[in-house]
Protein backbone atom coordinates (compact mmCIF):
# COMPACT_ATOMS: atom_id res chain seq x y z
CA UNK A 1 0.00 0.00 0.00
CA UNK A 2 1.29 3.44 -0.93
CA UNK A 3 0.68 6.46 1.30
CA UNK A 4 1.33 10.19 0.85
CA UNK A 5 1.88 13.06 3.26
CA UNK A 6 -0.87 15.64 3.72
CA UNK A 7 1.81 18.34 3.97
CA UNK A 8 3.47 17.27 0.70
CA UNK A 9 1.49 15.03 -1.66
CA UNK A 10 4.68 14.31 -3.61
CA UNK A 11 6.14 12.57 -0.54
CA UNK A 12 4.97 8.97 -1.03
CA UNK A 13 6.09 5.92 0.89
CA UNK A 14 5.11 2.31 1.48
CA UNK A 15 3.01 1.36 4.47
CA UNK A 16 6.03 -0.34 6.04
CA UNK A 17 8.13 2.83 5.81
CA UNK A 18 5.32 4.98 7.20
CA UNK A 19 4.79 2.70 10.19
CA UNK A 20 8.49 2.85 11.03
CA UNK A 21 8.68 6.62 10.56
CA UNK A 22 5.34 7.31 12.33
CA UNK A 23 5.01 10.97 11.26
CA UNK A 24 5.41 12.45 7.84
CA UNK A 25 7.82 15.35 7.27
CA UNK A 26 6.32 18.79 7.87
CA UNK A 27 4.05 17.32 10.54
CA UNK A 28 1.75 15.93 7.87
CA UNK A 29 -0.37 12.84 8.22
CA UNK A 30 -0.03 9.76 6.08
CA UNK A 31 -3.05 9.04 3.89
CA UNK A 32 -3.56 6.16 1.45
CA UNK A 33 -3.17 6.94 -2.25
CA UNK A 34 -6.30 4.92 -2.93
CA UNK A 35 -8.97 3.14 -0.93
CA UNK A 36 -10.02 -0.43 -1.59
CA UNK A 37 -13.55 -1.17 -2.69
CA UNK A 38 -15.45 -2.84 0.12
CA UNK A 39 -17.79 -5.66 -0.75
CA UNK A 40 -21.55 -5.60 -0.34
CA UNK A 41 -21.38 -7.94 2.66
CA UNK A 42 -19.36 -5.36 4.63
CA UNK A 43 -22.12 -2.78 4.27
CA UNK A 44 -24.95 -5.28 4.71
CA UNK A 45 -23.53 -6.48 8.05
CA UNK A 46 -22.19 -3.14 9.30
CA UNK A 47 -24.82 -2.65 12.03
CA UNK A 48 -24.10 -6.06 13.53
CA UNK A 49 -20.36 -5.44 13.82
CA UNK A 50 -18.57 -3.94 16.82
CA UNK A 51 -16.14 -1.08 16.33
CA UNK A 52 -13.10 -3.40 16.69
CA UNK A 53 -14.59 -5.82 14.14
CA UNK A 54 -15.17 -2.98 11.67
CA UNK A 55 -11.67 -1.62 12.22
CA UNK A 56 -10.16 -5.06 11.63
CA UNK A 57 -12.16 -5.59 8.43
CA UNK A 58 -11.09 -2.17 7.13
CA UNK A 59 -7.45 -2.73 8.06
CA UNK A 60 -7.43 -6.13 6.36
CA UNK A 61 -8.90 -4.65 3.18
CA UNK A 62 -6.28 -1.89 3.15
CA UNK A 63 -3.21 -4.06 3.73
CA UNK A 64 -4.43 -7.06 1.77
CA UNK A 65 -4.54 -9.49 4.69
CA UNK A 66 -6.95 -12.37 4.75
Amino acid sequence: MLLYSTSDSGYQRSLENCVMQSMAPGKGLYMPMSLPKLDEKFFRDIKQQSFPELALALAKSMIGAS
